[in-house]
């Protein structure tokens, strides 16, 4: 598969800026990181990904996780709870924090159905 990832990179900054995650907590990168990695490649479990990223970025995979946890719990507490709704719906209850995985799942859907542009299913080569 071919993506753009310059372009890709920007598309989910400007998403993870919406939805209030700041850009100075560790896990603002590792959530780009996983994101580009879920969307490269096909992994099974949230578990791989936390070791594939951890391993690239040398972090600890528990660390990951609990990084990207608690950027997500500063977006939701600081955003407009109407902007997290354009990205996840009805699907998640905002009451509560989304999980990693809910979170990472849903921003990667939002990006293939909103950006198709940015992915060529006919080819298995990145473009940097």
């Amino acid at each position: 598969m071919i993506i753009d990832f310059k372009t890709l990179e920007i598309k989910l900054h400007n998403i993870l800026f919406k939805l209030g995650i700041p850009t100075n907590v560790r896990g603002y990168p590792l959530i780009k990181e996983i994101i580009i990695e879920y969307l490269s490649n096909h992994y099974r479990t949230m578990s791989e990904l936390y070791r594939t990223v951890g391993k690239k970025l040398n972090i600890p995979s528990n660390n990951v996780e609990r990084n990207v946890r608690r950027a997500i719990h500063m977006g939701l507490s600081r955003t407009d709870k109407k902007e997290w709704k354009k990205y996840f719906g009805a699907a998640i209850n905002l009451k509560n924090c989304p999980t990693n995985s809910e979170f990472i799942s849903y921003i990667c859907e939002y990006i293939k159905l909103h950006n198709k542009e940015l992915f060529n299913e006919n080819n298995i080569q990145k473009i940097f």
